[in-house]
């Protein structure tokens, strides 16, 4: 997905000759400009203590038996609708990472993430416009599927996320964005947090 992700990048930075700024950045009207776009996402996971399961893993960082740092891909809708103010809805998806004889005590575990999200995008245009200061806040349904020695359990939450981030327009329909938020995530105890980074390409029609 990365190797994929920098060609793109590459391919796009290479090919935008016609460098410009969408001329919106300058109009202070309503207006709706769809997108999709295709992103990087590393999920970074702050675990709690695990307690209350009878079992060796009690007191233990949820850590020390799930992998903490995952990889994967967000897909996202969205629309632009002032030169300030745009709303996207997406699904990110992780890949299954694991863990071996945890804790020594011979068994396996894996997780694994995926969800929808909801989000109101701020922008802020520097100078010329190319370059665009972003904030956002919306709300996530993550589902998280973990297995332990074969057994396998999930759940499903909904938490609030904030973040900020920039985006530069290679053209005036193509941009490369990098965003980073904070996420809510409880799992019944298991974790506290995430943080979520986020790296790719928009196409605005």
């Amino acid at each position: 997905m990365k190797k994929i992700l920098s060609a793109l990048l590459l391919t796009t930075f290479i090919a935008g000759t016609a460098e410009a700024a969408p001329a919106y950045n300058n109009n202070p009207e309503f207006f709706f400009k769809p997108s999709v776009g295709i992103d990087y996402q590393y999920t970074h996971v702050n675990y709690d203590d695990i307690q209350g399961t009878g079992t060796i893993f009690d007191g233990n960082n949820g850590d020390t038996v799930f992998s903490d740092s995952l990889h994967g891909a967000n897909f996202h809708v969205g629309a632009r609708v002032h030169r300030n103010l745009g709303f996207e809805a997406g699904y990110t998806i992780t890949d299954e990472d694991d863990k071996s004889n945890v804790l020594g005590t011979g068994l396996d575990t894996s997780i694994q993430f995926s969800g929808f999200n909801f989000d109101v995008l701020g922008y802020v245009p520097v100078g010329d416009g190319r370059l665009e200061l972003i904030g956002t806040a919306g709300v996530t349904r993550f589902k998280v599927d973990a297995n332990i020695g074969g057994v396998s359990a999930d759940e499903s939450e909904v938490n609030g996320r904030v973040g900020v981030g920039a985006q530069y327009w290679i053209t005036d329909n193509i941009n490369a964005r990098g965003l980073v938020r904070y996420q809510g995530a409880d799992f019944d105890g298991l974790a506290e947090n995430a943080i979520i980074g986020n790296a790719g390409l928009n196409f605005q029609f």
